[in-house]
């Protein structure tokens, strides 16, 4: 094996350690778990590589390293994975979609097309600016109840009505000139009986600093005069599954993943690119849902000129 792949395959299979054990000892590392299943993949192929070429002897240290990535990456994802349903749905089918759709996004035919097309009951987005280029007036009307915040750009839709609605900036432990955050919920009356809470969330992005981590201590804060089981909180989380700051605050919530599909990236505009990427590899939206809540179905729609896809769940009220 070449001096270069030992390199490259001993510098992934490290990070790899580190990005899924560093965290117990200095949370902030968990950032570098965000694409824990491209080297869950990279450390597989690793192993694969210092079996079959060169001598196995001098390649073995190289395998059991990239073994051990493999194993860490593994207990990353599984940890990171949704509970399993048991539950019949008792109730009327919800859709739920959760979709970024980029503040300078200009298509707005494209993105009113494949919002019109996934038909959700319930619309949380993120990055809609009412003085930005995108325009979603083609389906405003379809959606008569919302619940909007101007200043933090997030909104809520709703085919059913809002009973209470709000808005506000977090209190997050931050300078003031980084609380660039805030939050936008709404109580919708689901049927005459019932009602919920939903919440929309775009949080940072996920880098050592600690920020992310703040942003997530805080949330919690925020949601606990909610009811826990049938409250919906979605948006772009800028963290995935695997990452322990997401999975730590779904089990001290008590809320569960109901989408489960990758959803960035998908067009390339934000890297001042034409096209779309081939397929999205990262789960960093959400839609995370109460104990009453059953899940099922779950898919991500793309093509909204956006580089998130939507997140997209059905659900239903267990019996």
């Amino acid at each position: 094996m070449l001096a270069p792949t030992r390199f490259l395959l001993v510098f992934c299979s490290g990070f790899s350690l580190l990005a899924v054990w560093g965290p117990f000892f200095w949370p902030p590392l968990d950032a570098l778990g965000q694409g824990t299943p491209v080297l869950l993949a990279i450390n597989l192929i690793a192993v694969v590589c210092a079996v079959i070429f060169g001598r196995l002897r001098s390649n073995l240290p190289i395998a059991c390293l990239a073994g051990l990535a493999v194993l860490s990456s593994g207990y990353a994802i599984v940890r990171g994975w949704p509970r399993a349903e048991r539950a019949e749905p008792g109730g009327q089918p919800l859709r739920v979609a959760t979709c970024n759709l980029w503040m300078s996004n200009r298509s707005s035919n494209e993105a009113a097309t494949q919002l019109a097309k996934i038909n959700a009951d319930i619309l949380l987005l993120q990055e809609l600016s009412p003085t930005g280029p995108l325009s979603l007036a083609a389906i405003a009307d379809a959606f008569p109840y919302k619940s909007e915040c101007n200043y933090c750009s997030q909104a809520i839709w709703s085919r059913m009505p809002i009973t209470v609605r709000g808005s506000s900036k977090v209190d997050w432990p931050l300078p003031q000139e980084q609380q660039q955050l805030g939050i936008v919920w709404a109580k919708i009356a689901i049927n005459q009986q019932t009602e919920i809470g939903v919440v929309s969330i775009h949080l940072s992005h996920a880098d050592t600093s600690g920020k992310q981590l703040d942003e997530l201590d805080a949330l919690k804060r925020v949601l606990e005069p909610f009811d826990e089981k049938t409250l919906l909180v979605g948006g772009d989380f800028n963290a995935s599954p695997d990452m322990l700051r997401y999975s730590k605050f779904v089990s001290d919530t008590g809320l569960r993943r109901v989408s489960f599909w990758p959803t960035w990236p998908d067009s390339l505009g934000s890297l001042g690119a034409p096209g779309r990427f081939p397929v999205p590899f990262m789960a960093i939206d959400h839609i995370l849902a109460g104990s009453s809540w059953a899940s099922m179905a779950s898919r991500s729609e793309g093509g909204l000129g956006s580089d998130h896809y939507c997140a997209v769940a059905e659900i239903a009220l267990q019996r």
